[in-house]
């Protein structure tokens, strides 16, 4: 799911009230999307990025850990 994310970009959300992401002014109303496919591939946060890897998701002790970036149905609510 990670690999093949069948919405690379999710579906078009607009925010509910004035925002500030990163020093920008998001007014009320605008339409965002998130870059779900640069997200799923990030190599800062996927260490093997572009490979099938189960160690993507262990933590240190060999547990499974689902990490919050891993997002393969998109954002929103």
């Amino acid at each position: 799911m990670r690999l093949a994310s069948i919405a690379p970009f999710g579906l078009p959300h607009s925010n509910e009230c004035d925002a500030t992401f990163r020093g920008y002014t998001i007014p009320k109303g605008t339409f965002v999307q998130a870059n779900v496919w640069a997200i799923l591939r990030d190599p800062k946060i996927w260490p093997s990025a572009d490979e099938f890897d189960p160690g993507n998701f262990l933590n240190e002790a060999g547990e499974v850990f689902i990490r919050p970036e891993f997002i393969p149905f998109a954002t929103g609510e």
